[in-house]
């Protein structure tokens, strides 16, 4: 059973990644580039990073919004990247979020 899922799960998530490349890269995007930071956790992750890929990551959300507000696209030379590279800020989001289950588990 757990085979089954595991299969429907990796299949789901080729779908969803075909589905997210285009709308990411329209904008310059990157996958971690939408995970929001109301969440304490993502806040905590995201002051792991380096000073300059925080700096890399507002100017790209910046660029986003500012073109989708003029209705606009990135030119398509600017398009060719992967979008589900990773910066760092999953990896960063993961252990925060382990620390902090941990810490409620002291309690």
């Amino acid at each position: 059973m757990t085979s089954i899922l595991r299969a429907l799960r990796s299949s789901w998530n080729k779908v969803h990644k075909r589905l997210m490349e285009p709308g990411l890269k329209e904008y310059g995007l990157y996958y971690e580039d939408m995970i929001e930071y109301p969440e304490d956790v993502v806040k905590v992750a995201l002051s792991r990073l380096p000073e300059d890929i925080q700096m890399d990551r507002r100017r790209r959300r910046f660029r986003a919004n500012e073109l989708n507000l003029k209705h606009e696209t990135l030119p398509t030379d600017l398009q060719d990247y992967d979008p589900f590279v990773s910066y760092g800020l999953s990896r960063e989001y993961q252990r925060a979020l382990k620390e902090k289950q941990e810490m409620h588990r002291s309690w």
